[in-house]
This record gives C-alpha cells, structure tokens and sequence, in this order.
C-alpha cells in the first residue's frame, strides 16, 4: 500500500514519545549561546541554542527570536521550563492505540493483497469455477473488512480530538492533525482498492 512507501505515517504517532522527550530535554551548553545574535531560522519542534529567529511577529510587529532552549511548534514558542509535552502520557497511549489498528490492518493487507488479486483474476476467467469465484469473493471481504477497521479508528480518533477539546486538555494539534491525515489517507486506500476488486470481478472494465 502507498501509506507504507510513505513511511507508515504511524510515524507521527510514535514520535510524540521523541516529541514529549523533547520537550523536557535540551543541552545545558546552549545557555551560553548569545541570544542577541541571529543566528539561524527556527526550526519547528527543535530545541532552540538561542538567537533563532521565527515567522511569528509580537506586538509590536517584531520577528519573535527564540532564547537558548526555546522550544517553536506551529503558531506557539514555548518558552525553555515552561515546555508542554505534545500529550499527556495516558492521552498518547489512548490514541497510538487507535492509530495502530489501522498501521496492523496496512501491514496484514500488505501480505494478503497479492493472492487476493490473483484470486480475483482467476474468478474472471473463461474456465472460472464456482468455487474460484467464492474464494475471489471472500477476499473482497477481508479487504472490506480492512475498510471497516479504518472506519472504526478514524471515528475513534476524532471522537478523542473532540472530547480533548471539551476538557480543555492541552494537545499538540499538529501531531495530532497528522495522525487524523494517515488514517484517512489509509481508509481511503482501502476503500479504493475494494471498489477495483469488485469491479473487476463484476466484469466492469476501467
């Protein structure tokens, strides 16, 4: 599936571990950095060694430069000891729980589409039996079945946006937008690769 040749965007789930890590960790050295010097354009999620400028104006109109150990992530500087993780610990468990569903469904898939194929392509065939067509049949069900995992995860993972929402819990938006992004981007996949088997084995031409 393409979401795999795409890194398996779980990724951005996982790395709210590193994230969060990153949050609470930086090098004491880069104290002594002189923070009147611009010295680099901030990079998102990075810790800052100080003097780094952003895209962010204050007040005033200035470019807002991070000091030595600020943290830039999408529209917020957070300031070195007042650093939030991207989500709490039992928050980010909640939620890698329901985006890996959906990578284990990709992964599963991935082992099982090619035969599922061939057994497509043998059910449309001149000599095709009935139990050749059965068979092609009960693969379209398990890649239908693949659907129905990602439909139920996406639903969960907005459930749990909105419901952080309602209590007022703060979360990274971004990393979290990302996670909503793979599993919409899987279930789409799913769904289109269903439509295709079951065209064809409806003798539905492209």
């Amino acid at each position: 599936m393409k979401v795999r040749k795409q890194g398996s965007s779980i990724i951005l789930a996982t790395l709210v571990i590193a994230m969060t890590a990153c949050a609470s960790s930086h090098d004491d050295a880069s104290a002594a950095a002189d923070q009147n010097e611009v010295v680099a354009t901030a990079v998102e999620g990075k810790v800052a060694k100080g003097g780094e400028v952003t895209n962010l104006v204050d007040e005033n109109g200035n470019r807002i430069v991070l000091r030595a150990g600020d943290v830039l992530q999408g529209d917020t500087v957070f300031r070195k000891n007042e650093l939030k993780p991207a989500f709490t610990e039992k928050t980010v468990l909640k939620l890698n729980a329901i985006v890996r569903r959906s990578l284990d469904a990709v992964n599963d898939y991935d082992s099982k589409i090619e035969a599922i194929r061939a057994d497509v392509d043998a059910a449309v065939a001149a000599d095709a039996t009935q139990a050749m067509k059965a068979k092609a049949q009960a693969g379209l069900d398990v890649v239908d079945g693949y659907h129905d995992v990602t439909v139920k995860s996406l639903a969960d993972l907005k459930a749990e946006g909105e419901a952080l929402d309602a209590r007022g819990e703060y979360y990274n938006k971004t990393i979290f937008a990302g996670m909503v992004t793979f599993v919409e981007h899987v279930e789409n996949e799913f769904r289109s690769e269903h439509q295709k088997l079951a065209d064809r084995l409806a003798g539905k031409t492209e």
